[in-house]
């Protein structure tokens, strides 16, 4: 700790110099950063962060707002107490088909040196003339104050390697495809809350749409004849549900906080890695598998990308031991155009059958849903059937709810005729779109392929 940033001894007949009135705020400045920096682990990384993606095509990038804390806990905001200039580069990315990342750098307070310029070199720039401040206590004159604002610089990794006394922070990370510049998909910047990168966010509200539909499965387990029959297949199974409600509920609430830090989610999701290693012989209570396989990463704030998709996969391996029957489910999530999106790469090999479930209570307290209501395709042709009208995939509605399928009385059951040709086509493609205009809000859709042995 630098001496000018310890408190000022105020006395009777000090003679007032800048420098104390610079030193006090420089303390106030040095307690807030530390308590920024320690208020919870990993307060570190993006709160926010807007910009134009159309620029990108020529190769620079303009920063429209910006939220963020950096290491050293030193709170950054643009527009307001920092200066962001748009970057350009081209220049700097001369291996294109390697990908580039982009940094923010703040140089580092330095009290032996000038820390207040117009050079990139400086901490501190002053933005302009000082402009006029009125009185905002008393009605007293008006005059002018200048001021200073933070001199944040967008570096390259090359230029981030030569950088001296500078702190950084990731904050995005670049693709050369198609002759197109493009943000990679599978990195996100280390973030203050879920929702700080659409990246993140996207990867943890699809692990909780994957434990939702399985918990669905489980749900299976509530009928009347397996009450009634308790071997030691119910008991286990009813322990699976358990951790999974117990699980998706605080999940559900995490979700639905603002500002909630990813630390946090990755705790409540190893926590159910533990649970569910109970039921697993080949791992152990902290994700390590005896056999090879994956083990569980240690929260990484710098990696979010990898560390969730992590618990990710390990979760589906421990579920996929405990699958109900043969069944395997498939979420379908909501885009911005209200088309239901679902990735069918994982589909399985083997024959089977498949059950499209839809379920709302809205619709449950009202009237069952017609398959002519809403359509089915692959994600290139929804869009074509529904400017024109057309029908998609045709489904027949399962008067009574299949085995293995959870009894509801908000669920409703279809069966998808195989041989369609635009089926094929989403076979193909490994992709399908969902579409009803009017849809509940509440609309959850599932798609179920069922093995070849178990009867309609």
């Amino acid at each position: 700790m630098y001496p000018e940033l310890q408190q000022v001894y105020w006395h009777s007949g000090i003679f007032l110099q800048p420098q104390h009135l610079q030193s006090t705020d420089l303390y106030h400045n040095y307690m807030l950063s530390r308590h920024n920096q320690l208020s919870q682990p990993w307060n570190i990384g993006i709160i926010d962060c807007e910009f134009n993606a159309e620029t990108l095509v020529n190769f620079s990038i303009k920063i429209e707002s910006l939220k963020a804390l950096m290491p050293s806990g030193e709170y950054l905001e643009y527009p307001g107490n920092c200066s962001l200039q748009p970057r350009l580069f081209r220049d700097v990315w001369i291996q294109r088909e390697k990908p580039l990342t982009l940094w923010l750098a703040l140089r580092r307070f330095d009290p032996s040196h000038v820390n207040v310029g117009n050079t990139s070199n400086s901490r501190w720039v002053i933005p302009g003339e000082g402009k006029m401040m009125k009185d905002v206590y008393l009605d007293g004159p008006e005059c002018s104050v200048a001021r200073v604002i933070y001199n944040v610089q967008i570096l390259s990794d090359e230029e981030k390697g030569t950088a001296v006394d500078c702190e950084f922070l990731p904050l995005l990370r670049l693709l050369y495809d198609n002759e197109r510049v493009i943000i990679d998909g599978h990195f996100c910047p280390p973030s203050l809350t879920l929702r700080s990168s659409s990246v993140l966010w996207s990867l943890v509200d699809g692990i909780y749409a994957e434990l939702a539909s399985r918990a669905y499965q489980f749900e299976e387990f509530k009928r009347s004849e397996h009450v009634h029959n308790k071997g030691h297949d119910f008991v286990t199974h009813l322990q699976v549900m358990r951790s999974l409600n117990r699980t998706l509920a605080l999940f559900h609430h995490y979700c639905q906080t603002p500002n909630m830090h990813p630390w946090s989610v990755y705790g409540l999701l190893i926590q159910l890695v533990g649970e569910l290693s109970v039921f697993n012989e080949s791992c152990s209570f902290n994700g390590r598998w005896s056999e090879g396989e994956k083990s569980l990463l240690y929260y990484d704030h710098f990696n979010l990308f990898s560390t969730f998709t992590n618990v990710r996969e390990l979760l589906i391996m421990l579920l996929n031991g405990l699958t109900l029957e043969d069944n395997q489910w498939i979420s379908l999530s909501p885009d911005e155009q209200g088309i239901c999106r679902g990735d069918l790469q994982t589909i399985p090999e083997k024959e089977y059958t498949v059950l499209l479930l839809l379920r709302s209570d809205s619709i449950a307290t009202t009237r069952p849903p017609h398959s002519s209501e809403f359509k089915i395709a692959a994600s290139e042709d929804i869009t074509t059937l529904i400017q024109h009208a057309l029908p998609g995939v045709p489904l027949s509605k399962l008067s009574q709810v299949p085995r293995g399928v959870p009894n509801r009385k908000d669920a409703f059951c279809f069966l998808i005729d195989q041989r369609s040709n635009l089926w094929k086509k989403i076979e193909t493609l490994k992709n399908i779109a969902f579409y009803w205009d009017n849809a509940p809000a509440d609309l959850q859709i599932h798609l179920i392929f069922k093995g070849a042995t178990h009867a309609i």
